[in-house]
């Protein structure tokens, strides 16, 4: 034991004296209010410990949950994709079935809004500021369907219709 546990172990046994030439304890107050400030110090600074650890967990939480959201939205608009041109197939098959083309409308513009929150939900995952850009939509197409070509059947072939009028969003 150090003599800094002794000193203590014999405070807190009540010891009127604390050494064997029994000096009285006031003199040694001011070594025990320099020992009370240091427990008060090195206990603030484990509570200041503490809540840091605490930050940094919930910081870690958040990331989680970003990346989450980042898959989630991914797929999620990789499916709205998918009803959207559906939609729009039955828009414009329509013909003079009026009740059918407002039913793709109703569709196209649900799917809209949900694009719309999964695009919130990529801008939520990702670090930094979100900055939007033209882009040409036919470009993006062309692509797309550059890439089905080269990974699906050679029997099955990709046609493409390109009539947007303004295809820059």
């Amino acid at each position: 034991i150090d003599d800094f546990q002794v000193f203590f172990e014999r405070a807190v046994e009540g010891a009127e004296y604390l050494d064997e030439k029994a000096q009285p304890y006031r003199e040694f107050q001011a070594l025990a209010k320099a020992a009370n400030q240091m427990i008060r110090d090195r206990n603030r600074v484990e509570l200041e410990l503490r809540e840091q650890e605490d930050k940094l967990r919930q910081a870690q939480k958040m990331k989680a949950i970003g990346q989450l959201a980042g898959g989630v939205a991914h797929d999620f608009n990789n499916m709205l994709c998918g009803i959207m041109g559906a939609a729009e197939e039955i828009v414009e098959s329509a013909g003079k079935d009026k009740r059918l083309a407002e039913y793709g409308k109703m569709i196209l513009e649900a799917a809209e809004r949900a694009a719309e929150m999964t695009g919130n939900l990529l801008a939520f995952s990702r670090k930094g500021t979100v900055k939007s850009k033209r882009l040409n939509v036919h470009d993006c197409i062309k692509a797309a369907a550059d890439l089905l070509e080269r990974s699906i059947d050679r029997r099955i072939s990709v046609r493409l219709d390109l009539r947007a009028k303004e295809p820059f969003i």
